[in-house]
């Protein structure tokens, strides 16, 4: 058994830029030499291109800028080639690589190793100008092949030697022409099976798995595509060419017992878990189980170990070229390609496969040296054929309705022969005896078309086209509206019985740039798919589109709702009555999907949303004696993901609870041991937990709400149910824990039979929010390819910019202008974007307006009370460019922590008020400093020595507890190290901040003017640096810059202050009511500072 290869040698080769036609020597661009590539253009056309002499398995890549510039890449996409001609991208999940500036190498590996002999590297993001010096790192390329005919196998016997696993690591690598076949297939006695096949030129692996796991596509484009699957218990990763699926295996069972035959290649017969029963045909190459090399082992079978044997029949060590060539047609004007067939004979014959994205496209012409002429096209997506004669009228035949442009090959076949037409697509064949004419005869030439313009009448030409040069036109009926040439693929070409093999085409076509030989080059834009919500992905060659219908959702990508976000939302862009029914989104663009809720609006502006259930009216419950026996689960409108967005973005929620008894106890209460308490009836949680009190209650209190207020029938009950009479009683009131509600399931017992004389009834209420306490939050995500926001404001303000958020060189910013126009602008790398809304109506009318801005893939939207909306397209070559490094900050009325060091800010329309927590050291500059203990108890520690705002929280302790503590603050390495012991903290700290924080204006101890509550507690033992500020304080001849405003209160000198909320500082402070300063030693015994002595000269 040989081991995989590990890649530990480094490869340096030298670039060539072919589109700068310049030969770079190999040492030029390495990282440490002092030369870059830079090319004269600075656009997404350039690339550098390195020859690395033979197929080599790379690993990684380094890049630095320009060592004698600030210039650089910031992220770049790479390509790969075997050949020099065909490259393919190089995808990963995070979709591109980052560069660094020129100081140090920025390194990208590559999980999934390249194998190539070319790769290019193509700039799409850089600062000032592209330049980069650039290594490569890899080794030689050990491949092991495989090729397959369609009668090949491969096999092993695992009848005596079963696989029984809990964990699979299947890799290799393959490569076809075909797009049906089956590759790996195993099955056991107790029904597990493994089943990878190619179906439709997709990955489809079948694990005992009630659904299927697809990944990739166009697979059978004759590359080499890489596979990994990775199995542990019941979960599976299975990645094809870097794009990963996980899925869960949905069985009782996590161990894969597979004890019959493993087939690599080909089944002898279907079984359970195929859907196609077609044998493999092209290469499979270094292909690894767990640890073993298969094709390693079939070429070395191993002497001692008969467990791992594989065996074969009719395969080859070697991956012979294909003998099915495609060509592709790229998107151009005037292409075509001439192909000659037999002149002045009455019978026809063409047949060939296509694949396409396009939903128009004529691929066939032929005009016959009769009159008349037939061609092959597609018109919205179906495949047609025209055909026209002298003696015949117009005919279309028009007989496979599926669409065919879903990028499949399809077999397509059109023979004329006397008085009969045959047209075949996929094997299904259409026949017609009628319009055929007798004197039909062939021209010698075939065309096929490519993105011509227009069709025009053309008085005779000899000929049969595939194709058009543009000095020759055809003829077509006044009806016919297809005017565009083929876009996509061809391959299996024949004319007349001749197999016309593109790598045979001469100079008999038009034009280079536009066609593609001995590849299918086309990129499947909807793998993975960019449309979300589970709307589909409809692509051509250059783009996609999603279809957002019956989803609730719109824009490019189906990612911004129909619907809006809550009721207050609703009433917001809509006139409502008291009570209206609506379809909400409560997490926008996320994930769940909208659901119905009842929203009921009040004059003074409050607004409640009412979630139905399927059980609102009272029910009787009888003949359920065991404790929790009947059990009602609780189905709503919405799921419980649903609900709990609805919750979390509300201030508060109830449910009303009630239950009645006749000689039915609840809780059984009281109890003197609450570890025994056992009730009869109880209700269960969202989060599927049994609750241990009841409406009007609280958790852990085991009572009704009768029993929290002492209000219970019976005193020594904490519930009126537990009271066990015989006559009607009830325990009611509302839950409005929101980490609870609402109401899973209720389970009641104590119900006796149904002849007794025990009987109790239940009613739950709807579930009833109010209030929004959603917060504008602007997180930095980490892909910012697709990113949205969502706000809604009302200003009285003309102009204002509403959120401004910027990196090094990208931004976004929404702002109002003359009260009537919204602007988003943008910056994500292809230059600035701006898309703008003008509103119908006044923006500065102090009423509410919502806000949606979107930039995704193709294009960036903005829409205004949900209604009003714009968009600007992304440039070309730029559709999945991200912005980079925001930092967001908000300006304006929208106001996020406009007030520092935690004060609490009271908003206006167009200005906002400030209170300010306890005591701080203020500079001359604005550099301040402030300990604070926050209402959750916390030690806070909030300063800004000029370079920026930093904050240090102690949240493991609660200083809150009328415990003493010392706390100890010291700042050292020129104030870029602050230590709190134990802790010690280290900054970044700018040239021109006040770094020795030695500029000090004020001292404050407790409140100062800016608030309007302060300490409450005591202080004491004061000291910053040798200054002793309450000693000063308590001093008969006090300094006169230490004193309160606007007169002193008098306490004893135990340099402690009670229940203080005080001043000490140097120009002004605030006089509070006496009985704030009371004489009170807080346990801490007085200081007795050392006297100073006077110096002694000796």
């Amino acid at each position: 058994m040989m081991p995989p290869v590990n890649c530990l040698e480094k490869e340096r080769t030298g670039p060539e830029d072919e589109f700068q036609k310049m030969l770079w020597e190999m040492s030029e661009i390495f990282l440490l030499a002092g030369n870059a590539w830079t090319p004269e253009n600075s656009d997404i056309e350039q690339y550098l291109q390195i020859d690395l002499g033979s197929v080599k398995n790379i690993t990684k890549i380094e890049t630095l800028g320009n060592p004698h510039s600030f210039e650089f890449l910031k992220e770049y996409s790479i390509l790969y080639s075997f050949n020099q001609l065909d490259y393919l991208f190089y995808k990963e999940n995070d979709e591109s690589n980052k560069g660094t500036p020129t100081g140090t190498a920025n390194s990208n590996t590559f999980p999934t190793p390249i194998i190539a002999q070319y790769i290019r590297i193509n700039p799409t993001r850089w600062r000032d100008r592209i330049s980069m010096r650039v290594e490569l790192y890899g080794c030689d390329y050990v491949s092991e092949t495989l090729s397959f005919n369609g009668s090949s196998i491969v096999y092993r016997n695992l009848t005596q030697f079963p696989i029984r696993s809990r964990r699979d690591v299947i890799n290799f690598r393959f490569r076809t022409a075909y797009a049906d076949g089956v590759l790996i297939y195993s099955r056991g006695s107790q029904s597990d099976y493994f089943a990878l096949q190619l179906v439709d030129n997709r990955l489809v692996l079948n694990i005992n798995l009630g659904s299927n796991v697809i990944a990739g596509s166009l697979l059978d484009d004759n590359f080499w595509h890489d596979v990994s699957i990775n199995r542990f218990l019941d979960r599976v990763s299975f990645t094809v060419d870097r794009v990963e699926v996980k899925e869960t295996i949905k069985g009782d069972f996590q161990r894969m017992d597979l004890d019959k035959i493993l087939y690599i290649g080909a089944v002898p017969n279907p079984d359970e878990g195929l859907i196609i029963a077609k044998n493999f045909s092209g290469c499979i190459e270094n292909f690894y189980w767990n640890e073993t090399n298969v094709i390693f082992n079939l070429k070395s079978p191993p002497t001692n170990e008969e467990w791992n044997r594989f065996y074969e029949n009719h395969t080859m060590f070697t991956c012979p070229e294909s003998n099915v060539v495609a060509v592709t047609f790229l998107p151009g004007t005037g292409t075509y390609v001439e192909l000659k067939g037999y002149e002045v004979i009455q019978l026809l014959n063409v047949t060939f496969e296509f694949r396409t994205y396009q939903d128009y496209g004529v691929i066939l012409y032929h005009k016959f040296t009769s009159v008349g002429f037939f061609k092959i096209y597609l018109e919205k997506s179906k495949l047609l054929v025209e055909m026209v004669t002298d003696t015949s009228p117009r005919l279309i035949l028009d007989s496979f309705p599926t669409p065919f442009n879903d990028g499949l090959w399809h077999r397509v076949g059109f023979k004329i022969s006397l008085n009969l037409l045959t047209f075949s697509v996929d094997g299904r064949e259409v026949k017609t005896t009628r319009m055929v004419p007798y004197r039909v005869f062939t021209g010698g030439r075939f065309y096929r078309l490519l993105n011509l313009k227009y069709y025009r009448f053309l008085p005779l030409f000899l000929g049969t086209l595939i194709g058009l040069p543009p000095s020759i036109v055809f003829e077509t009926t006044s009806s016919s509206n297809v005017s565009s040439g083929y876009v996509g693929c061809l391959r299996q070409i024949s004319i007349d019985g001749n197999l016309r093999n593109p790598n045979d085409w001469k100079d008999n076509y038009c034009c280079k740039d536009t066609l593609r030989f001995d590849s299918c080059q086309m990129l499947d834009r909807c793998n993975p798919n960019p449309c979300e919500h589970g709307s589909k992905c409809k692509q051509t060659f250059t783009e996609f589109e999603c279809d957002c219908r019956e989803t609730g959702y719109t824009g490019a990508t189906c990612h911004m709702p129909l619907y809006p976000i809550s009721c207050q939302a609703y009433r917001n862009n809509h006139e409502t009555s008291q009570k209206t029914e609506v379809i909400v989104d409560a997490d926008g663009s996320g994930p769940l999907k909208p659901f119905p809720v009842t929203c009921q609006y009040y004059r003074e502006g409050n607004t409640q949303t009412v979630i139905h259930h399927m059980n609102e009216d009272p029910t009787p419950v009888d003949g359920y004696d065991a404790p929790g026996s009947f059990v009602q689960t609780i189905t709503y409108d919405g799921d419980f993901h649903q609900i709990e967005a609805v919750i979390n973005r509300s201030v508060e929620c109830r449910q009303f609870i009630k239950y009645e008894c006749k000689n039915s106890r609840l809780f059984n209460t009281p109890v003197a041991n609450l570890d025994l308490w056992s009730p009869n009836t109880w209700w269960v949680s969202r989060q599927n937990q049994p609750m241990d009190y009841w409406g009007g209650s609280f958790s852990g209190s085991m009572k009704c709400g009768c029993g929290t207020l002492g209000t219970c029938k019976m005193p020594d009950k904490w519930c009126n149910c537990d009271s066990g009479l015989e006559t009607w009683l009830s325990d009611e009131g509302y839950l409005t824990d929101l980490a609870y509600l609402p109401v899973r399931a209720l389970r009641i017992g104590d119900t006796g039979t149904v002849i007794d004389e025990k009987e109790g009834r239940y009613t739950l209420g709807l579930l009833v929010c109010s209030g929004d306490n959603a917060a504008l939050t602007f997180p930095t995500p980490n892909d910012l390819s697709h990113s949205w926001i969502y706000f809604e404001f009302k200003t009285t303000t003309l102009n204002a910019v509403i959120l401004h958020s910027k990196g090094a060189t990208d931004y976004i910013k929404v702002e109002i202008i003359r009260g009537n126009l919204v602007k988003f602008q943008l910056e994500s790398g292809s230059g600035p974007m701006a898309v703008n809304v003008q509103t119908s109506a006044r923006l500065d009318d102090n009423e509410w307006h919502s806000v949606y801005v979107e930039k995704n893939r193709k294009e960036a939207r903005l829409v205004v009370d949900g209604t009003q909306s714009s968009t600007v397209q992304q440039p070309t070559g730029h559709w999945q460019q991200k912005l980079m490094g925001l930092e967001w900050v908000v300006l304006a009325n929208v106001i996020l922590d406009a007030c520092l060091n935690y004060g609490t800010c009271d908003e206006g329309y167009d200005h906002y008020t400030y209170d300010c927590p306890s005591g701080f050291l203020l500079g001359k500059t604005g550099e301040y400093l402030t300990l604070m203990v926050s209402s959750s108890g916390h030690l806070r520690l909030v300063f800004d020595f000029g370079f920026e705002r930093q904050k240090l929280i102690f949240p493991d302790q609660n200083f809150a507890t009328e415990q003493y503590h010392d706390v100890q603050i010291s700042r050292m390495d020129s104030g870029t190290k602050i230590i709190m012991k134990p802790k010690i903290f280290t900054f970044d700290v700018k040239a021109s901040a006040d770094a020795q924080f030695n500029n000090i204006e004020y001292l404050y101890i407790g409140r100062n003017e800016t608030m309007k509550e302060g300490f409450v507690g005591c202080i004491s033992r004061v000291q910053f640096d040798d200054i002793y500020p309450l000693k000063y304080y308590f001093e008969e001849s006090r300094p006169k810059n230490v004193y309160s405003y606007p007169g002193l209160q008098r306490l004893h000198d135990n340099n402690s202050l009670s229940s203080i909320s005080f001043h000490v500082f140097n120009l002004r402070l605030f006089q509070l009511p006496p009985e704030t300063l009371v004489e009170d030693f807080c346990v801490i015994e007085p200081v007795e500072h050392p006297t100073e002595l006077d110096e002694e000269k000796i």
